[in-house]
């Protein structure tokens, strides 16, 4: 992914961390989909986000994790990169940004 500038005064990974830090599910055998595609604006060049959603293969009831940035509060996205690694020997989970993020 090339580098996107983003606003980083609270500490929020930057976003190409984020999708390089997700993509390991998908290495270790998770499925994932693009769900929609953002569209932004950065630096006068139109680019299209993709939001994904990463799930276990298993079915059945799953715990879904649902995690974005709302204004200057990283952490749910940001907790989710530092903890990939645990995340992915879950069973059963689910992970997806909320609604409210890209409509």
């Amino acid at each position: 992914m090339k580098k996107i500038r983003t606003y980083s005064l609270d500490k929020r990974k930057p976003i190409e961390e984020l999708y390089d830090s997700y993509a390991g599910l998908a290495k270790s055998g998770w499925l994932f989909e693009i769900i929609y595609l953002q569209p932004d604006d950065v630096s006068g060049q139109k680019i299209s986000l993709p939001i994904l959603c990463y799930r276990t293969p298993k079915k059945g009831k799953a715990l879904w994790l649902i995690a974005g940035i709302h204004g200057e509060e990283p952490a749910g996205p940001n907790a989710i990169a530092e903890n990939i690694a645990y995340l992915r020997i879950s069973q059963k989970l689910a992970l997806s940004p909320k609604k409210k993020d890209f409509t």
